[in-house]
């Protein structure tokens, strides 16, 4: 032991020494970082005070400069902007010689007067204001200036001679101030005169000393000469219209009465627009109000998509079924806008076809306290103890089913009914009366389709030979199912009347309960005793054939496999790799405390996703082998451990001379666990006490074990009348009535199916309404909720609960005034 505890403290001074080399270091590499951080900083300021000190001394005296533009000049290019970056300096000669401009320039001096550069800009801005019409991007957009027609309006402004075939556009010409287009004579129009009227209408033109637009110049265009352009305006789009309206919608709404004058074809355009928005919220505005106003007049919702929804078939063409949809739609809408765009709402989609474990799988249905009868008799299927249990993977069965994860065909599928079925339920908003005519040649491929798959109708009808057996698949493996009979199949609470009928089985009358719980458990666990933990979890598996794990790349799945393939999407651990990734986690598990990183040498970490687990293998090892240690006593033995809350019960035999049992019993179990974890007991006669936050209690005469759910203000609600606990949001919080509704519905469903005795928890009901009482729920939500569960559940004594508080819904007016008195009156009738 001495020299055991000696390698022990070197081992842990070898491992500090380490810890405090390390952080050493990474103090020494953080220093020298901020040190390096240090210098480039001063190198970069340095560097850009003599960068600024030099351009100080090369930079000149600045002088006032008054651009010149020439008229003349009809581009707007590299060289004008080269000029402008110059900043030329003109004289007064230059000024003469470029007098028949017209334009107005002034020398650019340098003053020292205030006055001067100031009077010198405001006679360039004058300048440069009265040059502006003439420049190139001066364009006659809604101004009345002069400029250059639009490039699309000379494409359209081109007209051809009556009878020829050479083709001569307008020509423009622009003068000094003066823009004009020379139209050929003719008739018939190039591009369209429609087109042009449409886009460029609005403009205004000049043609001889009158002024007109150009929608009503069409007989002196097609007479030839020159125009002369006064004011360009291009048309907005369809599209730019609509945007304009609607935005003047949001700034100010309209009234659906207004709205729901305009064509229809409007109101789908209106619709169509609301898509170049970018915020959701503004488009959600404008599409539920166009949506309104369009059902209003037609009858019809446009923003409901018609989703054909159908069980995947490889002979069913999609495009096909579209069309049929299609041409079902443009007979039930008239109007041929909205039935347009009806149809582009249409999509056909596929639904995910079942696969076997999904037809097959009872397991659910079995998961109740009723009584299923024992069908093993007369069936030749392997057996244990008499009862049938056994696997797929061990019996003579197709080999279709036995991958429960095998996808079905779908037998009515391809069907022109159902395909006519499906189109129906998508237009069912539509108002139609009839199912549509379905074409085998439209929406069938002809495509053949092998014997392999099997269809649903033949998994069921197969299935129907384990009539009565519990089908449910193994270890969340969807690759096998279980066959068990039902009185060996116990989920959760179930296990009760198992327990119950083993005691019986076994001649016991009574029996005694103990209650623990594992105090510090995560801290207190050794290292140790959970390697050598899952070393024997491990060497189960081992024995049992296993090789590998798989575990999915997505989700939570894992499989154990008996064999070393690998699969895809799955990532492949051997038991050796396992067990050096729990030595690994447990050796390198590091704390946080304040500023400081420590690590724990003992315990597992409290938080940490693998310590939960961790702890259950430990402590699920130590009780495997207290059962085996019982031999033929296990059977008068039942518990249940969720994380470190702990209940045990032991029969007490009627032949029974032993006067030391059960206490014998339990002592043995108290010493199971590893030596450093605290077990403390928490019950105090053995017949009834708390576990996981509900009521587990003995009865004798006859034996009967039974958990009864309850709210936390059970007690609070019998002795005092008030509420200690707030276990649900009160009636005037900020959420829907709905939710606040489902939230109590599901609360009495909890307590109604999680019990052992349905007769024990209607007192625990009644509690929860008058609960939701007192926190100013109103009758027609509690007793709505409780109306719910009654109606779902045909209990006698359910209904008699529902009417007792039916009769007396007249307290909750008076809640307000006496919240006390009533509550410990309904509690004190439910206690009695």
């Amino acid at each position: 032991m001495e020299e055991k505890r000696r390698k022990e403290e070197e081992h842990k001074a070898k491992e500090e020494e380490e810890v405090r080399r390390n952080q050493d270091f990474a103090r020494k590499a953080e220093e020298f970082k901020l040190q390096l951080r240090t210098e480039l900083m001063e190198e970069w300021r340095r560097t850009t005070a003599e960068a600024t000190m030099a351009m100080e001394k090369t930079r000149k005296p600045r002088k006032i400069k008054v651009p010149i533009r020439v008229v003349k000049s009809k581009r707007k290019g590299k060289q004008q902007k080269r000029r402008r970056k110059k900043g030329r300096e003109t004289s007064d000669e230059d000024t003469e010689e470029e007098s028949d401009t017209n334009e107005e320039s002034t020398d650019s001096t340098t003053s020292e007067s205030d006055s001067e550069p100031r009077q010198a800009r405001r006679k360039a801005r004058t300048g440069r204001q009265k040059k502006r019409p003439t420049s190139r991007r001066a364009s006659t957009k809604g101004k009345g200036g002069l400029g250059i027609p639009h490039p699309e309006f000379m494409n359209l402004a081109s007209a051809r001679g009556n009878g020829s075939r050479d083709r001569r556009r307008g020509a423009c010409r622009r003068d000094l101030k003066v823009t004009t287009v020379e139209f050929a004579s003719g008739q018939e129009w190039m591009e369209g005169w429609r087109r042009l009227r449409r886009r460029f209408g609005d403009s205004t033109m000049e043609i001889g000393e009158e002024n007109t637009l150009l929608r009503h110049a069409k007989l002196k265009l097609q007479q030839g000469g020159e125009v002369v352009l006064k004011k360009i305006v291009k048309a907005k789009t369809t599209t730019e219209r609509n945007k304009t309206m609607l935005t003047a919608m949001l700034k100010r709404p309209r009234p659906d009465t207004q709205m729901i004058t305009l064509p229809t074809k409007k109101l789908i355009g209106l619709y169509r627009t609301v898509g170049l928005f970018s915020k959701k919220q503004t488009k959600h505005r404008l599409r539920t109000k166009l949506d309104r106003i369009i059902a209003q007049k037609t009858g019809v919702s446009v923003r409901k998509r018609v989703n054909i929804k159908m069980l995947f078939d490889s002979r069913i063409r999609k495009a096909g079924v579209g069309e049929t949809a299609e041409d079902f739609v443009a007979n039930l809408v008239k109007d041929k806008p909205l039935a347009d765009f009806v149809k582009t709402r249409i999509r056909v989609l596929w639904l995910r076809n079942k696969n076997v474990g999904e037809l097959i799988h009872n397991q659910k249905k079995y998961a109740s306290v009723k009584e299923h009868p024992c069908p093993c008799e007369g069936r030749l299927l392997p057996k244990t103890e008499g009862r049938i249990l056994s696997r797929f993977s061990d019996m003579e069965v197709p080999d279709f089913v036995r991958n429960a994860k095998n996808v079905t065909r779908p037998a009515k599928a391809g069907e022109t009914q159902t395909i006519a079925k499906a189109i129906f339920e998508a237009t069912r908003h539509l108002k139609c009366r009839k199912l549509p005519e379905v074409k085998p040649g439209v929406v069938f491929t002809g495509r053949l389709i092998g014997a392999v798959a099997w269809t649903d109708e033949d998994v069921r009808k197969w299935a129907k030979q384990f009539d009565g057996l519990v089908l449910s698949p193994i270890d969340r493996n969807q690759g096998d199912t279980a066959v068990m009979c039902p009185v060996l199949y116990r989920h959760g609470f179930e296990r009760l009347e198992a327990t119950t009928q083993r005691f019986r089985a076994a001649g016991c009358e009574t029996a005694v309960g103990r209650c623990y719980d594992i105090k510090e458990m995560f801290s207190r666990i050794p290292h140790g005793a959970v390697e050598q933990a899952v070393h024997q979890l491990l060497k189960i598996y081992e024995d049992k054939g296993c090789k590998q794990i798989r575990v999915s790349l997505q989700g939570k799945q894992g499989v154990i496999s008996d064999n070393k393939r690998k699969m895809d999407g799955y990532v492949s651990l051997t038991l050796k790799l396992v067990m050096a990734g729990i030595r690994y986690d447990l050796r390198h598990s590091v704390v946080r405390c304040g500023d400081k990183l420590v690590k724990q040498i003992f315990g597992i970490p409290m938080g940490k996703s693998t310590s939960p687990i961790l702890a259950s293998i430990t402590c699920a090892m130590a009780e495997l082998r207290f059962i085996q240690e019982l031999s033929a006593d296990k059977r008068l033995i039942g518990g249940w451990r969720v994380i470190d809350d702990i209940t045990i019960m032991a029969g007490i035999p009627k032949d029974t001379k032993n006067e030391d049992y059960p206490d014998n019993l339990f002592d043995g179990f108290e010493e199971v666990y590893d030596r450093n974890l605290d077990i403390i007991r928490k019950d105090e006669c053995g017949l009834t006490w708390q576990f996981v936050g509900e009521q587990m209690m003995i009865c004798s005469e006859p034996l009967q074990i039974h958990y009864v759910t309850s709210t936390k203000n059970t007690d609070s609600l019998h002795m005092m009348g008030k509420l200690t606990f707030q276990t649900m949001q009160d009636f005037g919080s900020y959420t829907a009535k709905s939710v606040k509704r489902v939230v109590l519905t599901t609360i009495l469903k909890r307590l109604w199916h999680h019990t052992t005795n349905k007769e024990l928890v209607i007192g625990e009901i009644g509690y929860a309404i008058c609960e939701a009482n007192l926190q100013g729920y109103p009758p027609e939500v509690s007793l709505g909720a409780l109306a719910q569960l009654a109606k779902a559940v045909p209990n006698l004594a359910l209904h008699c609960l529902l009417a007792a508080f039916t009769s007396t819904a007249g307290w909750a007016k008076q809640r307000r005034s006496g919240k006390t008195e009533i509550a410990s009156r309904v509690g004190s009738s439910f206690r009695e």
